[in-house]
């Protein structure tokens, strides 16, 4: 028996598991969906992602599979290239693509 032996929970995977349960809340995941959409189709396609390139600075950051902190992440990843992503999709650019 240990008498002064104490629990302490971690912070990171705390937060983790509460982000994991906005996810189950269907307008924050239908934006995390959306997130994906966007982000996959600009990666996947060579041209796409230069003509991103050419109108943001930086990189989006990809939704991680298994952190749910890292969906939020890439959430702000958008948010900080909303302009550029804005003049990307209104470019004539993209309408030649």
């Amino acid at each position: 028996m240990r008498p002064n032996l104490y629990w302490t929970p971690c912070a990171a995977h705390s937060l983790d598991l509460i982000l994991h349960d906005f996810v189950g809340i269907d307008s924050v995941r239908n934006v995390l969906e959306k997130a994906k959409r966007v982000t996959n189709f600009i990666y996947n396609h060579n041209r796409i992602l230069e003509i991103y390139r050419t109108y943001c600075n930086g990189e989006l950051i990809r939704p991680g599979q298994m952190h749910f902190g890292t969906n939020y992440i890439a959430l702000q990843s958008i948010l900080d290239h909303k302009n550029g992503l804005q003049r990307m999709f209104t470019s004539e650019d993209w309408s030649a693509s």
